[in-house]
């Protein structure tokens, strides 16, 4: 996987999500008129303009040939990473998430993926959630402690694909 290196949202990708939001709620999306509660077209133009642009300011954003992911601050000792592929398809290789976490927050930080409960659920697009603590001591009150265990080989039928050596 290539580096991860700094980006900015371009001013058309800017007016593509607004547009596609205020096409959304034009039409009578159901959600997306929840989310941008508005009594006229200028009001809800008004209400995603806004929202678009504090997303904008607040995030910081990466890429590289194959991810993008947004980093935003949510405590003020926690990174909430939004990663997605650059091509929109699925994903969920930890090895991946794994490498852009340790890019973006460090090896010795530790993130997890939360699988809320049903109310709590954003699920608006094809992207993953980690929510990392940026201090190299904390732990997670989960997770194993028996010592570091990395493998290629293939366990009882387990396929597993090479440690890249570097990044590309």
């Amino acid at each position: 996987m290539k580096k991860l290196e700094p980006a900015v949202y371009s001013k058309e990708d800017i007016d593509r999500l607004i547009a596609e939001l205020y096409w959304q709620w034009k039409t009578g999306n159901k959600e997306i008129r929840e989310q941008f509660a508005a009594s006229s077209e200028e009001a809800a133009k008004a209400c995603i303009t806004h929202h678009v642009s504090e997303l904008v300011t607040q995030e910081r954003v990466y890429r590289n040939n194959k991810y993008q992911v947004n980093v935003r601050e949510f405590t003020n000792s926690g990174v909430h990473l939004s990663i997605k592929r650059i091509d929109r398809e699925p994903i969920h290789d930890w090895r991946d998430l794994q490498e852009i976490k340790n890019q973006l927050v460090g090896p010795e930080c530790e993130a997890i993926e939360l699988y809320p409960a049903e109310s709590r659920r954003v699920d608006s697009a094809n992207q993953f959630h980690l929510w990392a603590m940026t201090s190299e001591t904390y732990r997670f009150p989960i997770g194993f402690n028996s010592g570091r265990f990395c493998t290629e080989s293939s366990i009882n039928g387990s396929v597993q694909r090479p440690f890249e050596k570097e990044a590309e």
